[in-house]
Order: C-alpha cells, then sequence, then structure tokens
C-alpha cells in the first residue's frame, strides 16, 4: 500500500464537473490518499503550491504525489489504476491521455521533435486518440512529452528536488509574421524530469472525461484528425510533412510489453 498526495489545482475554489469530486471520493480501495488543493487564477504557483506539499509529505511518509486537474472526471478506483500501471512498467512519472477539447481529437500527449520548420522549442507533434489506440494501452517514448490532468510522480527519487512548473511565452517572427508563442507547464516538466534522468510514461489504462461545453473522452479513437496538422500558416513548401501510424509504431517508440 502506498501513501499518496493527490493535488487538485482550482480557480476560486471551484470544481467544473461534480463529477471530479465524487471520483475522488471514490478513487481507491488499496492506498492511503492524503487530498489538497490550491486555489489560484495562475496556474504553475497553484502546481507549484501543490508540489512543494507533496515535497514535505514526504517526512510523513507519502511516497507519491498525484496531479487531478479540476475540469478531469476520472473513473472510479483511478488512483489504484494509475498506480498499478506506474509500477508495472518502472515508470517515474505517468500520465493519463487526456483529449484537447475539441473535435479534433487530438490530446495533449505530444513527442518532443520538430514538427514543420518553426523552432521546436515551440511546436511539438501532438498525438491524436487514433493514434494513441494503435499503441499500447501504456506506452513511452525517448521524447515523450506528458500532460499533467492526471499525473502521478514517484516522489521517492532526487531528482524531484530539481523541478518545477513553469510556462515559457516569447513573441518570434515566422515567415515574416510575429506571432506569441508558448511552451506550456506540462512538456515544460516532462523535458525537465526526463533531462534528469526520469522515465516518461503514458497510459489510457485510466478512463476519464475531460469536461467543457461538452465531455471528451480518452476511451475511444474518435475525432477529425488522424495526426497532428499544421496550421496554414506554419506550412511552407520546405515543411510540408505527412505523419502515419508507422511513425507512431517505429522501434524507438517504446511500448509496454505484455
Amino acid at each position: 500500500m502506498a501513501s499518496i498526495c493527490l493535488g487538485i489545482p482550482t480557480y476560486l475554489d471551484r470544481i467544473e464537473s461534480s463529477g471530479t469530486m465524487f471520483a475522488v471520493v471514490h478513487c481507491t480501495r488499496e492506498h492511503t490518499v492524503a487530498a489538497i488543493s490550491s486555489s489560484c487564477s495562475a496556474n504553475c504557483w497553484g502546481f507549484n503550491t501543490l508540489w512543494l506539499q507533496a515535497l514535505d509529505l514526504r517526512a510523513r511518509g507519502f511516497t507519491h504525489f498525484c496531479l487531478l486537474h479540476s475540469d478531469i472526471v476520472p473513473e472510479d478506483g483511478f488512483i489504484d489504476k494509475l498506480y498499478e500501471a506506474m509500477t508495472r512498467v518502472g515508470a517515474d512519472v505517468i500520465s493519463a491521455v487526456v483529449p484537447i477539447k475539441d473535435p479534433t481529437g487530438l490530446t495533449s500527449t505530444a513527442i518532443d521533435e520538430p514538427y514543420g520548420d518553426m523552432d521546436p522549442r515551440w511546436r511539438k507533434r501532438r498525438l491524436s486518440m487514433k493514434e494513441v489506440f494503435a499503441l499500447a494501452p501504456t506506452f513511452t517514448h525517448p521524447r515523450i512529452l506528458l500532460n499533467t490532468g492526471l499525473m502521478m510522480v514517484d516522489m521517492t527519487k532526487p531528482w524531484v528536488e530539481k523541478v518545477h512548473f513553469h510556462f515559457d511565452d516569447m513573441i518570434i517572427e515566422h515567415k515574416g509574421r510575429r506571432m506569441a508563442v508558448f511552451s506550456p507547464e506540462d512538456w515544460n516538466f516532462s523535458m525537465d524530469a526526463r533531462a534528469l534522468g526520469a522515465q516518461l510514461w503514458a497510459t489510457r489504462e485510466v478512463s476519464l472525461v475531460h469536461v467543457g461545453q461538452q465531455r471528451f473522452p480518452n476511451s475511444s479513437a474518435w475525432g477529425d484528425w488522424e495526426t497532428d496538422v499544421l496550421a496554414p500558416h506554419e506550412i511552407s513548401r520546405s515543411s510540408e510533412v505527412s505523419l502515419d501510424a508507422q511513425d507512431l509504431s517505429a522501434p524507438s517508440v517504446g511500448a509496454e510489453k505484455k
């Protein structure tokens, strides 16, 4: 049995769906869970507040930290399923695949590799739900970027003392046009953790919905897009790319062996 700190960042103490709170009540039958929350409009400040509390709780025997966004509704027992998958594959960080709130079927799980001819710091290759379902239920990649919507971290490793959540923002010029760009906190956390030797995995074994004006599930291969698509302003004659499922099933992509 593990002792797990469950952190829920909020704004004005609001939970976007009552389903989230029901899921928290029924999150485990196997582990000790202490739920904490932050209330702040600055995402990274709220996340880092929870991260610091999780670091401090190690002195009381807590070994894992689970971050749950207030607009994510996971299935009952999600702590048990996420922990089981994590220990089975030997992950230091594991994240449930979360679809973006739009009809494309793209997710916040990505691969840190150049896509198009924009500076790769600002443009990553996002995985679609259709691509995710072409992979093993729990999978990894040498350059995987995880989402923080439902993410569990093993807090017993030394590297956790050296990371924090942060955005990167900039205005760049691309093809004669100025653009506001950013790198989100979840992908920055993934890159920082990986640089310190952490093993990162993603999973769809934990079913969930991302709640917006409608509900966006991770339980099927849905969406208008087969793969990530360059926006019109990102395409040039020299940067047209074509990505298919073969790219994701290449030997460089790790997957749980069953």
